[in-house]
């Protein structure tokens, strides 16, 4: 049954994501992957991101076995598991119509069972998204857009933070935003750093710029969305009247924490 096998699936990707959570050794990883390869290749040959599966067994395979998969490479394949699971429970919702579908007399017991299988599913893929993503975001940059000047960064992590990197960050956002001009209609509003991502969106005042080690997910996307709409909002006076003083904005640690909804171990971070 096609149902059960997107089930298996989806549960391999799962391990996926907290073998990589913990840094499993790669060995871990090549298993699972090779069993979601071969469940793909049997019954989901059309599904889209079989090549992907593929090409990290490769990559993977060129790393020692018995090591710890590496952090970047790590958070990358989490990301990829988490838009894998997308997908695959699309085809398991489909699957389970088509399947119940085919018998005459409906049989409750038998159609709660997938519903309850297919809504488990959907919960654990927003659980793993939301938790890689409050993982992955490390550094976010106000910059006030007239002068280039930073109003307020915030560190998601404890520890001491390298001021080269943020002059190298706002620099890279700076040129960036010179190049393409931060086009509402670009749909482009993403770099590279370093071994970094960098995902810009912007108000009427200001560039607001998130961080991540590794991939950003649609679920920061989201948050910094709703964060540039409070931030306007609560200093809308001392935005469009700014003269320099960065101070007025010391508040808006409080302001990320409720938004980005960081657990109380990562909240030794936040300066100005």
């Amino acid at each position: 049954m096609k149902v059960l096998i997107a089930f298996q699936i989806a549960q391999g990707l799962f391990n996926i994501c907290d073998y990589c959570e913990i840094r499993s050794p790669i060995c871990d990883l090549l298993l699972q992957l090779k069993e979601i390869a071969f469940k793909i290749q049997k019954e989901f040959p059309e599904i889209k991101f079989y090549s992907q599966v593929l090409q990290w067994q490769e990559d993977l395979s060129k790393f020692d076995e018995n090591e710890s998969i590496p952090e970047l490479l790590a958070n990358n394949l989490e990301y990829d598991a988490i838009e894998w699971l997308k997908e695959i429970e699309s085809i398991a919702t489909n699957n389970a119509k088509i399947y119940l579908d085919l018998f005459d007399t409906p049989d409750p017991i038998r159609e709660e069972k997938i519903i309850r299988g297919l809504k488990g599913i959907r919960k654990e893929i927003e659980r793993k998204e939301a938790n890689y993503s409050i993982r992955v975001a490390h550094y976010l940059l106000i910059i006030y857009k007239l002068s280039g000047l930073c109003l307020f960064s915030y560190k998601f992590s404890p520890g001491e933070f390298d001021p080269d990197l943020l002059s190298g960050f706002l620099q890279a956002i700076e040129s960036f935003g010179g190049e393409l001009g931060y086009s509402e209609d670009s749909g482009v509003n993403r770099l590279s750093y370093k071994d970094f991502e960098i995902t810009i969106e912007e108000g009427e005042y200001i560039r607001v710029a998130l961080v991540g080690i590794g991939k950003i997910t649609k679920y920061l996307q989201d948050q910094l969305k709703d964060f540039i709409t409070l931030f306007s909002a609560q200093y809308q006076e001392e935005l469009k009247n700014f003269r320099g003083r960065v101070e007025v904005f010391r508040d808006t640690e409080e302001l990320i924490k409720n938004i980005f909804g960081i657990p109380q171990s990562r909240i030794k971070g936040g300066e100005q």
